[in-house]
């Protein structure tokens, strides 16, 4: 049976290696997996998305260093208020998705294997609920929220410690970007070279 690489070889539509080849050279240059085999070979571009949240980051820590004192006292109680809410409904879809999973664990257990050979599909259908029950309902109290909001100034300083470990990640990431880029970019230049 003809794949998707030979299916034009097949039909007589790709006669040359050259084509052949950068046809399924696709497979190896990741921003070209999702193109149509038909369509040329394209250099790879960095995306902005890094250096855009780079830059975001930047400016939400500027934006903090200029807030006035009654400004920070508010940022920080809006910031205390939506983390609240933020736990409070992280506690109750946690108990949603529990019960979900019990109920569902009930009906699996009171289903009667047809077969002995049944039985391992059973077992599995409730390893997955008690797998995901485990990993999705874990009460997520690691995040434990003080009984009262920080000061105005506490919170502008964690927020910028935040914001300024944002910037490292992201400038890490473009850095990793622009690299694979160059190498995807190299990679395709080197194969139509030898073509």
């Amino acid at each position: 049976m003809p794949t998707a690489y030979t299916a034009p070889v097949a039909t007589g539509e790709v006669t040359t290696a050259k084509d052949f080849i950068l046809s399924c050279a696709r497979n190896f240059v990741h921003h070209l997996r999702d193109e149509p085999p038909s369509s040329s070979l394209k250099y790879a571009v960095a995306s902005t998305i890094y250096s855009d949240k780079k830059e975001q980051a930047a400016n939400e820590i500027v934006r903090l260093t200029n807030l006035s004192p009654a400004e920070k006292h508010r940022e920080a109680e809006s910031d205390y208020s939506g983390r609240v809410e933020r736990k409070e409904a992280r506690r109750a879809r946690n108990q949603m998705q529990s019960h979900a999973y019990e109920r569902m664990a009930a009906k699996v257990n009171a289903w009667e294997a047809p077969s002995p050979d049944h039985v391992a599909l059973k077992n599995f259908c409730l390893a997955q609920l008690a797998s995901s029950k485990e990993w999705d309902c874990s009460g997520d109290d690691s995040a434990k929220i003080p009984d009262k909001a920080e000061s105005g100034e506490s919170y502008v300083w964690r927020r910028i410690s935040e914001l300024s470990k944002d910037i490292e990640f992201w400038t890490k990431q473009h850095e990793d970007e622009v690299r694979r880029v160059a190498q995807a970019n190299a990679w395709i230049a080197a194969l139509e070279d030898s073509l």
